[in-house]
C-alpha cells in the first residue's frame, strides 16, 4: 500500500442523507463513510475534481451541520469504484471535527448505524438516492 493509501484519521462507515448545492441546483445523495476530515457521497453524476460544495448533514447527534467541501476525487458510474465522490470538509469548526472524531469511535466501536432508514442499500447499478438525484430542496442549504 501506498503513503497516500494510508488514512491519518480514523474513518467509519456511515450511510446517511447529505444535501448539497452544485452549479445552482440542490441536490440530495447519500454517505458511503465519514471522518472527521471528510466524507464519501455516492452519487451517479459526481462534481468535477475541484469543485467546492455546501453540504448540509445531519448524522448521529449532529444536526443541520453545514460545511464546505472540496472533491479531492471521483469514481465513475462504469468505472472499478462505487459511483460518487471524495469530499474534503474546508476549514470545518474545530467542535465539528471533535464532534465527528467522537462519532467516528462510537461507529466503530459499537458498529452501530447511524441513519439505517434515511439510505438503504440497493445493489450495484440501481439508484443510489432515497429521494430523487436532482430534486430542489429549500431551507436545508446556506446561501
Amino acid at each position: 500500500m501506498s503513503v497516500q493509501g494510508i488514512r491519518a484519521v480514523p474513518r467509519a462507515v456511515a450511510r446517511f442523507r447529505v444535501d448539497y448545492a452544485h452549479e445552482g441546483n440542490y441536490l440530495i445523495s447519500c454517505s458511503r463513510n465519514i471522518s472527521a476530515d471528510g466524507m464519501f457521497v455516492s452519487t451517479e453524476a459526481p462534481a468535477p475534481v475541484g469543485t467546492v460544495l455546501q453540504l448540509v448533514f445531519t448524522v448521529g447527534l449532529l444536526h443541520e451541520v453545514a460545511v464546505a467541501a472540496q472533491v479531492v476525487w471521483v469514481g465513475a458510474a462504469d468505472g472499478p469504484s462505487e459511483p460518487g465522490m471524495g469530499l474534503r470538509f474546508l476549514d470545518p469548526p474545530e467542535t465539528l471535527r471533535e464532534a465527528l472524531l467522537e462519532l467516528v469511535h462510537r461507529i466503530a466501536i459499537l458498529d452501530q448505524d447511524v441513519a439505517p432508514a434515511a439510505c438503504p442499500v440497493e445493489p450495484r447499478g440501481t439508484p443510489s438516492l432515497p429521494v430523487g438525484f436532482g430534486v430542489r430542496r429549500k431551507g436545508r442549504l446556506p446561501s
